[in-house]
């Protein structure tokens, strides 16, 4: 099954607690909804489980080594079906 196009997934997760256990405890929640985006998008398991590997890593190290805050998860595919872009900005 060929994914769908331009499709956005975005998450926001709520890392503002000072302990970083806490903070690391939302990286679960990020995992789940992405996986369910990209299962909806199509995007096979081999695929799938390389984007969740990248796309949580990306997520943990903003948790780990930004201040805490609200951190806005974002996941894009191309209109043509071939790309997907992961973005996970600090907190301002």
């Amino acid at each position: 099954m060929k994914p769908a196009r331009g499709l956005v997934e975005r998450v926001t997760i709520d890392a503002t607690a000072s302990e970083l256990e806490k903070r690391l405890s939302s990286i679960p929640v990020v995992r789940r909804m992405l996986r369910a985006a990209l299962v909806r998008w199509g995007v096979g398991d081999d695929d799938r489980d390389d984007v969740l590997y990248v796309a949580v890593e990306l997520v943990a190290n903003a948790v780990r080594h930004s201040p805490p805050g609200m951190h806005h998860v974002s996941l894009y595919l191309s209109s043509n079906g071939g790309r997907l872009v992961v973005t996970v900005p600090a907190p301002r």
